[in-house]
């Protein structure tokens, strides 16, 4: 990877150079209002089992991966042990997105640059990635690989060779060490390796050689993890968290059977008895997306009260544990998929729900969870609101810095084990000047507001997914016809889609989700255009001809 980037460093021109400041002044300055005049940092709902995991890394234990993979726990371990300010946390993850953009810019050959550029803009500056790169999430990193990734691709298509398909291989494994969503780019890797073997005029030994390094390193890391968990925790998966989404995203169609055990059939029965009737109508006689939507987020955030409430064999005797769970993952993934094929029709409107609203959160305005002004002089957040763009970026006095986030990770760690209550806990380093609420507009405002503005005239369009449904069909109806393809063009729509279909299947379509896939979204359609632009040229050549 880096022997790659030395020899692409030596080539850049002076152009590029130039585009290269340039996006990077406009990152910097598109972050100045938040850490600037703004900073109270918030974590994702589960960010406590990832502190779990640091606190067991940071006690020297074994960790335990089989719940969330190891990349950010690694990240917050090392982030206690050095000493690092929740502030200085935030501020390497943005680095990692400039970084990410900065290694696709560098990489791009030149019929790519142009998407490159758009796809950067038209996600990186929009405010749901400032949101999610803002938290204590892992899910900044997925995204951030993913631009790496196809920076490397790119770079691929115009100088095949091994070791670019290694480190392609290799950003798609860290980013399954990040999320396990990201299960679905080997066989993205699978596929573009074949294509690359059809392809390219290579020798038999240098088509090996690429097909492997597409493969390889993904799959070992992945092969890795899974080794682990068999080890530490006698389960041997990469991820043992699927069956409790499943198991959520199913609930509604569970029905008692005579085949099940006594206490199974109970447990069926009582977990039912806290769906509400009225939703469960919804979803039965409703086919429209925004109406089933509401009622299946219920329904999905109902189970797991569930799971923590109720003391029966599926969350254990003693109320939910990690232990419980992984005794019962079989028992939950047997229920599951017997209500899928008993009313596979049903379980549809789940799936095409969230994947219509996987797209439609590309046009959506986001709300962001900001903590709760309810600070004590300990520092303590008792809750979330949510609060327009514009609250998040009034300026707060005496910004709320955290202490070191060993102890931070300690706390969360502790009452995300003990309780199974996540909670946000963050000690102010200065507590003679309690933060004192929003207060006047802050001078960076001008700046978020316009580069917002143009943003959300520009990208957050129904344009874009119109154009990205036309390129899709019109790219399908050219492969068909000339049997050629496109290998980037094949991988952004693999990718976009893939994620879309795994995640609906399991998960509630909400932003966190989707836009990790916006600048493949916005790369895809601007290069599908530029497809379609030079195509009828062509034509137009051959017919004046």
């Amino acid at each position: 990877m880096l022997s790659v980037m030395n020899r692409t460093l030596r080539n850049v021109t002076f152009r590029t150079w130039a585009l290269l400041a340039t996006y990077a002044a406009l990152f910097v300055v598109s972050r100045i209002p938040f850490y600037a005049e703004y900073f109270v940092f918030a974590s994702q709902g589960d960010f406590g089992s990832y502190a779990w995991e640091a606190e067991q890394i940071l006690s020297r234990r074994w960790p335990n991966f089989s719940i969330r993979p190891p990349l950010y726990p690694i990240f917050l371990a090392f982030s206690a042990y050095v000493g690092m300010s929740a502030y200085a946390i935030l501020m390497v993850q943005s680095a990692t997105s400039l970084l990410a953009g900065l290694f696709m810019l560098v990489l791009a050959p030149q019929q790519y640059r142009l998407a490159s550029v758009i796809a950067l803009f038209g996600a990186q500056f929009g405010e749901q990635y400032l949101l999610f790169e803002t938290q204590l999430s892992p899910d900044i990193f997925f995204a951030n690989l993913l631009i790496v990734l196809f920076g490397c691709l790119m770079h691929f298509t115009s100088r095949p060779s091994w070791k670019i398909a290694t480190a392609c291989s290799l950003m798609c494994g860290i980013a399954l060490w990040a999320r396990p969503t990201g299960i679905y780019l080997l066989i993205l890797l699978i596929i573009v390796a074949l294509l690359s073997c059809a392809m390219f005029k290579q020798s038999p030994l240098a088509r090996i050689k690429t097909g492997a390094g597409f493969v390889l390193p993904m799959a070992l890391m992945m092969l890795s993890l899974t080794l682990y968990n068999y080890i530490n925790v006698n389960r041997f998966a990469f991820s043992v968290w699927g069956e409790l989404n499943l198991a959520a995203a199913t609930m509604y169609l569970w029905n008692e059977k005579s085949e099940y055990p006594e206490s199974l059939n109970k447990d069926i029965k009582r977990i039912g008895s806290m769906i509400d009737p009225r939703e469960l109508r919804t979803i039965e006689l409703s086919s429209k997306p925004t109406d089933l939507y509401p009622a299946l987020f219920s329904v999905f955030t109902t189970y797991y009260k569930a799971q923590r409430l109720l003391p029966n064999t599926i969350t254990g005797t003693d109320g939910y544990s990690l232990n419980s769970y992984l005794d019962e993952r079989s028992t939950l993934k047997f229920v599951a998929f017997n209500a899928i094929r008993d009313a596979p029709l049903m379980y549809m409107k789940f799936f095409y729900t969230n994947f219509y609203y996987y797209f439609s959160n590309y046009l959506k305005t986001t709300t962001v969870a900001v903590p709760a002004l309810k600070l004590t002089t300990e520092g303590r957040f008792y809750g979330t609101h949510l609060v327009s763009r514009k609250a998040v970026m009034l300026r707060i006095h005496d910004r709320v810095i955290a202490g070191k986030p060993q102890t931070f990770l300690r706390d969360i760690g502790r009452n995300a084990i003990d309780s199974g209550q996540l909670s946000q806990k963050v000690v102010v380093t200065d507590r003679s000047h309690p933060p004192r609420g929003f207060v006047e507009r802050g001078w960076t405002l001008g700046i978020a507001d316009f580069i917002d503005a143009v943003h959300q005239k520009s990208f957050r369009i129904i344009a874009w997914l119109v154009a990205f449904v036309i390129v899709t069909l019109t790219s399908m109806l050219a492969f068909f016809r000339t049997k050629s393809i496109d290998i980037v063009l094949a991988a952004l729509w693999l990718t976009v889609i893939g994620s879309a279909a795994l995640t609906s299947l399991v998960e509630m379509g909400i932003a966190r989700y989707s836009f990790v896939t916006l600048p493949q979204f916005y790369m895809f359609t601007v290069i599908g255009i530029q497809s379609l632009i030079q195509l009828s040229f062509q034509r137009t050549k051959i017919t004046s001809d």
